[in-house]
């Protein structure tokens, strides 16, 4: 068993990246480009395909009148609006033309600019490879007197895990938490003190595989340029639900229920990453 890291987060927004970068709130001559990035790759268990998503996100200080993102060389969105204080793009590779398929190990550039290049802030990330949580480790139900080992396949080309859970009461939730996880690790123990809740009816577990900057207090992230921020690419086997034993099963759509969960996870970890 690999010798396992782990800090589990309290919900407070960390100011490291506020602190890090306070000289450019201050000065008014100053560029700057607030970006949060990821490209993510996710298993869906209901075909068994692996399909691609994307996320981009940047704020401007001043404002600017155009902006556009490329990535890999393509030109993936564009738009020109004068004053713009921000501008996000999502990708979904079932529903999104045309169609982006990431590849792991493979070095993605997004490069952003603004006002005809007077901007420009770039950065580059890899996607790990697939992984599996391993179906032995999941019991059919929570006894919440007991503890529950969750285990997971090597994963390359990671830099961090990241697992959120949560446990659900009556429908809801009592129990929010995200834990980062050192990468030459794949165990983490559900002890019985965090799985007996009163009344838990079902305990929502999502762990992803990320690559990217070190999630260090004090940094700016992994851009240069006119920009700072993060760029992560990730992997994600799908988010596992289990009933509690005697449980009412009262989470009536398990579909929409692990989207909205998985979202949950992802905002999170970026108010972690003081955003």
């Amino acid at each position: 068993m690999k010798k396992m890291y782990g800090m589990i987060l309290v919900l407070i927004m960390m100011s490291f990246l506020i602190t890090s970068c306070s000289d450019s709130g201050t000065n008014p001559e100053s560029k700057r480009m607030r970006t949060y990035a990821r490209l993510t790759n996710e298993f869906d268990s209901y075909d068994n395909q692996i399909y691609s998503s994307g996320y981009i996100s940047v704020d401007y200080y001043p404002a600017v009148s155009q902006t556009a993102f490329v990535l890999d060389g393509l030109n993936i969105y564009e738009d020109d609006y004068n004053g713009m204080t921000g501008r996000s793009w999502w990708y979904e590779e079932n529903w999104n033309d045309p169609i982006y398929h990431w590849l792991a190990n493979k070095s993605y550039e997004l490069e952003i600019t603004s006002n005809n290049n007077d901007y420009i802030s770039t950065s580059n990330c890899e996607l790990p490879e697939a992984f599996v949580i391993n179906d032995n480790s999941l019991p059919e139900e929570i006894n919440p007197w007991a503890d529950f080992v969750l285990n997971w396949s090597n994963c390359e080309n990671e830099t961090n895990f990241r697992l959120y859970y949560t446990i659900y009461n009556n429908e809801n939730s009592s129990v929010d938490s995200l834990i980062i996880l050192d990468s030459d690790t794949n165990v983490f123990t559900f002890t019985s003190d965090m799985l007996n809740i009163p009344g838990a009816e079902d305990i929502y577990i999502n762990l992803t595989a990320i690559n990217g900057p070190a999630i260090t207090p004090n940094l700016e992230g992994n851009f240069s340029g006119d920009g700072y921020g993060y760029f992560y690419g990730e992997y994600d086997p799908g988010t596992i639900s289990i009933d509690y034993e005697n449980s009412r099963n009262g989470v009536s759509n398990r579909i929409n229920k692990e989207k909205e969960l998985e979202e949950r996870a992802e905002d999170l970890f970026k108010n972690y990453l003081g955003f």
